[in-house]
């Protein structure tokens, strides 16, 4: 990926977890690990609320999702610029959630600034996509195929077939750049704990003297409790075709 690569997508999910976050007046004051506790309780059941509405509800697996979810929120904190985390207090609170109203500032001018920024690649991107699939036999609209799971990928010596619910990807090779994974869990209907892949962004360029494109896929392996695995795949091809089932 050129420019929707794995740091601009944890970015990403930087931004969506900062936009959740919401200020809590026990912050305000000095804190103990008692309120880190009674803050950690609170948001657990109300997401054990949440996902009651499921169809599929265990508590057990439930409680070790969130503690995994509030894992994943330290992990993506520590993305923030060192200017950034040294105006908070203690980035625990804010993984689960909670700042102070002081802190909520700082974030917010964060989320402001950040969110033009990876908004203006993300068009960039897409109005690029849109031109090189006007070179195609027949234009894709690559939005279509992002955040999709993916059902299946098969590889032969001159094509890669990506599979999902209603379609078919074919692309056409004629080299494969770069793979970093081969592995793709389906998701499993019946199991809604289940592993899967998802694809999160593609990016597409046309070589006018080769007359060639090269595409760029962004790829998300994530397991039972939604631990990432995020990974590459770039071909150098001659058409890409679009089959609905």
């Amino acid at each position: 990926m050129k420019y929707l690569t794995k740091d601009w997508f944890n970015k990403c999910r930087l931004l969506t977890l900062i936009a959740a976050i919401r200020p809590a007046k026990a912050l305000n004051d000095k804190v103990s690990d008692t309120t880190y506790k009674k803050l950690y309780e609170i948001r657990l059941k109300e997401f054990i609320k949440e996902e009651k509405t499921s169809t599929v509800f265990d508590r057990k697996y439930a409680t070790e999702l969130f503690a995994h979810k509030i894992s994943e929120n330290e992990r993506l904190l520590n993305f923030l610029p060192r200017e950034t985390a040294g105006r908070l207090s203690d980035l625990k609170y804010i993984a689960i959630g909670y700042c102070s109203e002081n802190e909520k500032v700082v974030l917010n001018e964060y989320f402001t600034k950040e969110m033009t920024s990876v908004e203006t690649v993300a068009e960039y991107v897409n109005e690029n996509n849109f031109s090189a699939s006007g070179h195609l036999h027949k234009r894709i609209d690559f939005d279509d195929l992002t955040e999709l799971s993916v059902c299946g990928l098969s590889i032969s010596d001159d094509n890669i077939s990506l599979s999902f619910e209603e379609f078919t990807i074919d692309v056409f090779l004629t080299e494969i750049i770069e793979m970093e994974e081969k592995h793709i869990s389906v998701f499993d209907y019946d199991d809604p704990y289940s592993e899967m892949t998802v694809l999160h962004a593609v990016e597409l360029y046309y070589d006018n003297e080769k007359a060639t494109f090269e595409l760029h896929c962004l790829f998300d392996n994530l397991d039972e409790y939604e631990n990432s695995n995020l990974w590459y795949l770039t071909v150098e091809c001659t058409d890409i075709v679009m089959n609905y089932d």
